[in-house]
């Protein structure tokens, strides 16, 4: 349900007649990125719940290389 694209994700948000939830993460070392998605944001009935009024996006800036590697490069460039 999280969309990784903003582009992608705000076109969706127009065509859906829906707001644009964004989280900025920092998904391997901000602690409270981490814990707002163990608490909230990864929670199915979180997720459930938000698609009917938002589409939702997440930007991940993790610093762990293997981490940063998952996410493509060109993605990583659009995201800053």
């Amino acid at each position: 349900a999280w969309l990784t694209d903003f582009d992608a994700a705000k076109e969706a948000a127009a065509k859906a007649g829906r707001h644009l939830l964004v989280d900025f993460s920092g998904s391997d070392w901000c602690g409270w990125c981490i814990r707002l998605d163990d608490e909230v944001f990864g929670k199915p009935e979180f997720v459930a719940g938000a698609t009917n009024d938002f589409v939702l996006c997440i930007l991940d800036f993790p610093q762990k290389p293997e981490n940063r590697a998952k996410i493509p490069e060109a993605l990583q460039k659009r995201n800053q």
